[in-house]
């Protein structure tokens, strides 16, 4: 192993916690998932699961972790699920896909990733924990608050402003200077042209709204 290698552990398995590991570009070395629901020693493509959640403190103090966990009207309960582990900020990884186009000024949090052919215009801030699938375009200045997921092909105007947790599909488009809310749900291939409200599902062509997320109560979470 190379000096200069970065070693990582993804929070996960199958779906988009393996689509992550492929961003790891040339020094990154993925060593596994840590999952909750398949038993340590499980093939994930060819990488193995390492143990549950709660055993990420036992992984070398060199290893540092993702955790893609976002999954559409899960977002509230998931969000706060990666908040509770507890993992100090210095150990959490980020990755961007090298076939990117991101200005020099963008900001991108920890533990977020980037999929390839992404573009990320001057100005633009991404929170923590923010996923972002290939061939999304997000215009200059936006805000993209912690926990976003941005599905494939995904379109941003400038200065968008996405709530933490909120969930853009596949191909929707955001019209400049529009505010998503905390936790809404934009439908695959939506174009929003309005505010979305937090907790709001909206799709079609103009968006409308079609339901709502339930914020969790109190201290319970949903599992994931």
């Amino acid at each position: 192993m190379s000096g200069d290698e970065r070693r990582l552990v993804i929070f996960g398995g199958p779906g988009s916690r393996a689509v992550t590991a492929t961003y790891a570009g040339a020094g990154t070395r993925v060593l596994g998932y840590l999952n909750d629901t398949m038993p340590a020693g499980s093939d994930v493509h060819g990488l193995p699961v390492l143990g549950g959640f709660a055993d990420w403190p036992g992984q070398p103090a060199d290893v540092q972790f993702l955790a893609p966990l976002h999954k559409v009207k899960q977002m509230p309960a998931r969000a706060a699920l990666v908040e509770r582990l507890g993992v100090p900020d210095d150990r959490w990884a980020t990755l961007v896909d090298p076939r990117t186009a991101i200005a020099p000024d963008v900001h991108i949090g920890f533990s977020s990733h980037v999929g390839a052919f992404a573009h990320i215009q001057p100005g633009s801030r991404l929170g923590r924990h923010v996923g972002v699938r290939g061939s999304v375009f997000i215009g200059h200045d936006c805000n993209i608050g912690d926990h976003v997921f941005l599905g494939a092909q995904a379109f941003c105007g400038g200065y968008a402003r996405i709530g933490e947790g909120a969930h853009i599909g596949p191909c929707a488009s955001i019209r400049e200077n529009i505010a998503v809310g905390r936790f809404a749900v934009i439908g695959m291939g939506a174009v929003v042209v309005v505010d979305v409200p937090e907790y709001t599902i909206v799709a079609g062509n103009p968006a409308r709204p079609i339901g709502e997320i339930a914020p969790l109560a109190g201290t319970e979470q949903s599992e994931v």
